[in-house]
């Protein structure tokens, strides 16, 4: 599977409205991209005259191939960012805010210290560590069989992916304003890992708030597209 991605191609696509308000938000999807939903929320947001700054990523960004995935995160993390500096250079934002579904809270992490003039970060199930999601969740439990017929561990793995796991990134937030949504019945992301990075962000006096949630995985990206507000 994916025998021909490389990780230039991890980012597939991406939509660029821009609004007349002095607000960017850039926004990081789920694996598949959330479907229609991740849709609605990019127009709801360019709907009220907000800039909007929206991703979409190739499936091979996951895969049992542990250079692949480091170097697919490093290549979406560099471009993103790219992206950002040339997009506030060109125009007088007063703010970012930063929204990831689920995988997108990975390149988030990879690249938030980096970013201008934060207002807000939104972090919907998130994992504390991508290695150790991928290894307990049902859902990607092919990726878990390929690496261990490659005699990976998850010990290695972890060591391997270390600068995509969010807890590594813990001090690098600062003191931006936090809100992780997180699910209390995650079948996808385990809901221990979810709530392991609301402490580690509390435990590193982050200014973070958590709320949780009895709706699923997916329910909870589709509710936060449709509705939070943000």
């Amino acid at each position: 599977m994916f025998s021909d991605y490389s990780a230039d191609q991890a980012i597939i696509a991406r939509d660029y409205i821009k609004g007349s308000s002095k607000k960017l938000y850039v926004v990081f999807p789920p694996y598949h991209n959330g479907s229609v939903v991740y849709k609605r929320l990019v127009k709801r947001l360019a709907k009220r005259g907000d800039t909007v700054l929206a991703y979409y990523f190739h499936d091979g960004v996951l895969q049992s191939d542990i250079s692949k995935v480091r170097d697919s995160f490093e290549f979406i993390s560099a471009k993103i960012l790219n992206d950002i500096n040339e997009i506030i250079q060109s125009n007088q934002y007063e703010s970012v805010v930063l929204a990831a579904m689920s995988l997108g809270n990975v390149p988030l992490s990879m690249i938030v210290k980096y970013i201008p003039n934060v207002s807000k970060i939104h972090m919907v199930v998130p994992s504390e560590s991508l290695a150790r999601a991928i290894w307990k969740s049902a859902s990607t439990r092919y990726i878990r069989t390929g690496l261990e017929k490659k005699g990976h561990d998850l010990p290695e793995v972890e060591a391997a992916w270390h600068n995509l796991a969010p807890s590594s990134h813990i001090d690098e937030f600062g003191s931006n304003d936090l809100k992780l949504y997180l699910s209390r019945t995650d079948k996808i992301i385990p809901p221990e890992y979810q709530v392991k990075l609301l402490e580690d962000f509390k435990n590193h006096g982050s200014k973070v708030s958590g709320k949780k949630s009895v709706l699923g995985h997916k329910l909870l990206i589709i509710k936060f597209c449709l509705f939070a507000r943000i």
